[in-house]
């Protein structure tokens, strides 16, 4: 089981559910997750606030997960309770009708811009019920013990994703299976294309063809 960014963290809840049988017919070889934000409250969400992922990108995501979450978890009665204007109705723009590029010019260029400094400081400080849920929610896919080789891929020079996750989500497997791989200072985007053929090698030996 692989994925990459939002596909590596989704591969280590996948890996959790095909070792518990939770999926009829399929079990689990091996672990490679690439590049995934495990740790949204400890990691992702203060690099986004302190510059560690870039302003752009940090807009963008934060604008997304905050739309997402208060869908399940209702964050907030009202949007301006998060977003500043001319921005709360950001929701608007994930619609499935707006592709990225017209999502991130309709953001502003820095986080700072987009968030309440209130919402940010609790967040930051001391999250609480619905938000803390999410993030909880977001975050427990590298709590349990693989069975299997873990093997995970991140990159010190991540402006998206910064590797610190990777090493939460290392710390928080409970085995001595897991290893950590740093593909060093290269980008996220660059980071599947380096990290996957390493990954396909390292199957293949795990579970050679027959």
């Amino acid at each position: 089981m692989t994925g990459f960014s939002q596909g590596g963290e989704a591969a280590t809840a996948v890996g959790e559910a095909l070792q518990a049988n939770q999926i009829p017919g399929f079990g689990l070889a091996a672990l490679a997750p690439i590049s995934g934000p495990y740790d949204v409250q400890h990691v992702e969400f203060p690099a986004g606030v302190d510059g560690r992922v870039s302003p752009a990108d940090a807009v963008f995501y934060f604008a997304y997960w905050l739309t997402s979450m208060n869908r399940i978890y209702h964050l907030y009665d009202n949007p301006a309770e998060a977003f500043q204007p001319p921005y709360t109705d950001a929701a608007e723009l994930f619609d499935g009708k707006h592709d990225e590029a017209a999502i991130g010019k309709a953001l502003p260029p820095t986080p700072d811009k987009l968030l309440q400094p209130a919402f940010v400081s609790a967040a930051l400080a001391n999250p609480t019920g619905p938000l803390l849920q999410a993030m909880n929610a977001s975050d427990g896919t590298c709590d349990w013990t693989p069975h299997v080789p873990v093997h995970l891929y991140a990159a010190s020079g991540d402006r998206n994703v910064p590797i610190a996750n990777a090493q939460s989500c290392l710390a928080a497997l409970h085995t001595d299976q897991a290893t950590l791989t740093d593909l060093g200072q290269i980008d996220h985007t660059t980071t599947v294309h380096v990290a996957l053929p390493q990954i396909l090698t390292w199957f293949q030996q795990q579970v050679p063809a027959t």
